[in-house]
């Protein structure tokens, strides 16, 4: 009986030592959660303040696609660059369009929405330019 006890007692005890582990552990959804973090969220202050800061992301973004489409139009098959260049141009006008509607709302806010348009899409793109490979 004494040995049974025992046993209880370090299954109950190996159980109780796995749950805690498993409360401690991060989950799963934290890390894709913290990589998809918007970063034109931390700007602030009056409306001209956050356009300015949202500005800078694009701009920076800007500069990553452009490295990406110089190398991928570089890293290209013949066959493939007058396509690819085709695509950038009309990406670029459709991003314009695209953008130029939230920039026609109403009220200051539009301003804002606009350059969110032209930060997130100009992201994407130079995403989709590096395999995903997030900045």
């Amino acid at each position: 009986m004494r040995l049974h006890a025992l046993a209880l007692a370090i299954v109950l005890a190996a159980g109780g030592a796995a749950i805690a582990q498993a409360q401690d552990a991060p989950k799963p959804d934290a890390a894709p959660a913290a990589a998809a973090k918007d970063a034109s969220n931390d700007c602030d202050g009056g409306t001209l303040q956050i356009v300015e800061c949202i500005g800078k992301l694009t701009q920076e973004q800007d500069k990553r696609l452009n490295k990406a489409y110089q190398e991928t139009l570089k890293d290209a098959r013949a066959e493939q660059r007058d396509p690819l260049k085709t695509a950038q141009r009309a990406w670029v006008k459709y991003r314009d369009a695209n953008c130029d509607y939230y920039h026609q709302g109403e009220g200051s806010i539009s301003r804002i929405e606009a350059e969110q348009c032209m930060y997130h899409m100009t992201k994407a793109r130079a995403d989709e330019l590096t395999d995903g490979e997030t900045k």
